[in-house]
């Protein structure tokens, strides 16, 4: 070692030689003992120690605390004051490195001055043994850090082998269990909502290949809005929520009801939603079906039981049964049948019945059934025995015929009452028959004079200016004479002139006797015609009243019935057109008759419109109706509207009605063109 002095030989060499052995030295205890035999020719030394986490390590192979018995963690020895430091004739020399101390070595110095000199030695040792000690604890824990590595890589080895065994087990049974299922199973990625993955039965029950469902969204074939199909995921992401009922689209374009399984599934750190499909299209419209059925049971008016044949026990009913027998259905079906039918009274009689129906199959008969208040009515019951392969029941439908039976002894009355009116009706009839007769011969007597009066006015207004023509033509010949103006060709003129004029009278009769002399028989006649026959008797009267009548009529149009009578009808009508005229004064009176075919159905309408005012609308489906009028009785009978009615309907098969206009009311008469061959 190197002091203020000479290097001493054996000094150094001891040092090398305390070095080497140190190094080799398996443990601290080893080295107490090693260093206790080799420094005991140090002068003033009595004994060695080493004080190593906290515990002294001797030459007599003892080994003690030194800390007072206190045991303190490995950590706590590296900043740790060793207690026999303050013992008399004990010096302690700190073993420290760079890094950290170590523990202590502990001298038993017996002459104080002989060991001063040795002291620069010892400290040197000390310093070999400092690091010594902490190569020996850094190869410990590299020792130990190794083996801990290598029994982690041990472990690690044999987990990945078992996690890889139990990933190729899991894989097989994903395989079996996603692939080779028949249940139709999709794997959908939960942030995109892509069909990721898709079984046979996916595929086939889709219709698409499983190369085109992964290239698809769910939104694809699920019905629902995007927004919803987002929530439904992410509440299968949650787990709050596992089942579900949606509509999915096929390749065919089909719609399928299904139920849906799902839960999330964690694949290399991302979120999928695997779900498992069922079709339930089928259950769903057997259900529709089945709450269909119990909705019309329920709305019928028959009461309806379901009954357990050995039992007579009520298993089911309808909502008419209950209220029938004014019991909840919870009642009704603790009760039998035995308790509601008054007929079938007793064990016996139920067997017999039950008998009977199971050789017939189908029962009708009439019985009364007892309600909760005991009063009982009539019933008509159509019973039918069912073969199930779980058990047999009866089917009982129950008919309320109380009013049928009121009405059957009423009837009963009634038919001995008419059995006694038999025995008179025919003189009663032929009776009712002549009155009848006469009241439509009195009827028809009134029209016809009511017509042959609106006759002779028209004709007073035909006549009046021929008349006057002819007076006028007559005083002309006598002022001639008188003034010896009179001459043959005068004469002539005036012969001529009155002719024609009285030529003109007769037509006038001629026409106006038609409306009197009934057609005898049917017959084709141009409507045209007839039209413009009519429009000649009245056409004076409305000229002088300021009237206009425009005719718009086909000139071939042919109709088959009695021509004479049509035209009576259109006479009635401008009658009645003419009245409403004077009552309400009308100013520049328009009337139009047009005629409109109607080719698809074979017939023509003739409508005759005016601007009149029209009909009140509680009038209007009056107007047709016998002796309805709303003029005065010096006036209007009311027959002339309905006659025209019997006219169109009866006798030309047609029909006649009546509608109001903005300005006025419109008749519509609708005849066929041709008469049917018979």
């Amino acid at each position: 070692m190197s002091g203020g002095g000479l290097i001493q030989a054996d000094i150094v060499g001891r040092l090398l030689v305390i070095q080497e052995t140190l190094d080799v030295m398996p443990n601290v205890k080893g080295m107490a003992e090693f260093l206790d035999r080799a420094l005991l020719e140090v002068p003033g030394l009595d004994a060695i120690y080493i004080c190593h986490r906290g515990r002294l390590f001797m030459s007599s192979n003892v080994e003690f605390p030194c800390c007072s018995g206190r045991e303190q963690r490995a950590e706590d020895y590296r900043e740790h004051e060793c207690a026999i430091e303050n013992v008399q004739g004990m010096k302690v020399m700190s073993l420290r490195t760079i890094n950290a101390l170590h523990g202590y070595l502990i001298l038993d110095v017996t002459d104080p001055e002989q060991f001063a000199p040795y002291e620069p030695f010892l400290k040197n040792i000390c310093n070999v043994l400092s690091r010594t000690i902490e190569n020996r604890e850094t190869m410990q824990s590299l020792k130990e850090a190794n083996l801990k590595l290598q029994k982690a890589r041990d472990m690690l080895e044999e987990s990945v082998l078992q996690r890889t065994e139990q990933l190729r087990e899991s894989e097989e049974r994903y395989r079996g269990m996603f692939y080779d299922t028949r249940a139709v199973m999709l794997l959908i990625e939960s942030d995109t909502l892509s069909i990721v993955d898709a079984n046979d039965a996916a595929c086939r029950f889709y219709g698409y290949s499983r190369e085109a469902l992964k290239t698809m969204k769910i939104q694809d074939i699920n019905m629902l809005p995007l927004d919803k199909v987002y929530n439904i995921v992410q509440r299968l992401k949650t787990h709050q929520s596992d089942h579900f009922f949606m509509r999915h689209k096929l390749a065919s374009g089909k719609i399928r009801d299904v139920e849906i399984y799902a839960g999330p599934v964690m694949i290399k750190g991302k979120v999928y939603i695997c779900s498992v499909i069922h079709d339930i299209t089928e259950r769903v419209r057997a259900q529709e079906y089945l709450h269909l059925f119990k909705y019309l049971i329920d709305q019928t008016n028959d009461a309806i039981f379901i009954i357990e044949p050995v039992t007579a026990r009520v298993l089911d009913a309808n909502e008419k049964a209950c209220a029938s027998l004014d019991y909840t259905k919870e009642e009704l079906l603790n009760l039998r049948v035995l308790d509601v039918d008054a007929v079938v009274i007793g064990e016996a009689a139920w067997r017999e019945h039950v008998t009977q129906l199971r050789s017939a199959t189908a029962l009708v008969f009439e019985s009364k059934h007892r309600r909760r208040d005991g009063s009982v009515f009539d019933v008509e019951i159509n019973v039918k025995y069912v073969y199930s392969e779980i058990n047999n029941y009866m089917v009982a439908v129950a008919r309320d015929i109380s009013e049928r039976k009121r009405y059957e002894n009423s009837l009963l009355k009634m038919t001995q009452q008419l059995e006694e009116l038999n025995r008179t009706l025919k003189d009663r009839v032929s009776e009712e028959v002549e009155k009848n007769r006469l009241k439509d011969l009195i009827m028809y007597d009134q029209a016809r004079h009511t017509a042959l009066g609106e006759l002779l006015v028209n004709i007073a207004h035909h006549w009046r200016q021929p008349l006057c023509t002819i007076g006028l033509m007559v005083q002309d010949i006598k002022d001639a004479y008188n003034y010896n103006e009179l001459n043959e060709q005068y004469i002539d003129n005036s012969v001529n002139t009155m002719m024609r004029e009285v030529l003109g009278l007769s037509d006038t009769i001629d026409n106006f006797k038609s409306f009197y002399v009934h057609d005898k028989d049917m017959t084709h006649f141009n409507l045209s015609e007839v039209v413009s026959k009519t429009v000649s008797i009245i056409k004076d009267y409305f000229r002088g009243r300021n009237t206009t009548i425009y005719t718009y009529v086909d000139n071939n149009i042919t109709l088959y019935g009695y021509p004479d009578e049509f035209s009576q009808v259109i006479l009635n009508i401008l009658s009645n057109t003419r009245d409403a005229f004077e009552e309400r004064m009308v100013v520049n009176g328009l009337i139009k008759i047009e005629t409109h075919p109607n080719s698809p159905s074979g017939t023509v309408m003739l409508t005759i419109t005016d601007n009149g005012g029209g009909i009140s609308d509680d009038m209007i489906g009056k107007v047709f109706d016998p002796y309805f009028t709303t003029k005065a009785k010096t006036r209007g009978t009311g027959l002339g509207l309905y006659s025209a009615k019997i006219i169109i309907e009866k006798n030309m098969k047609g029909t006649i009605s009546v509608s109001n206009t903005d300005d006025g009311c419109q008749f519509t008469i609708e005849v066929q063109k041709e008469h049917p061959i018979v």
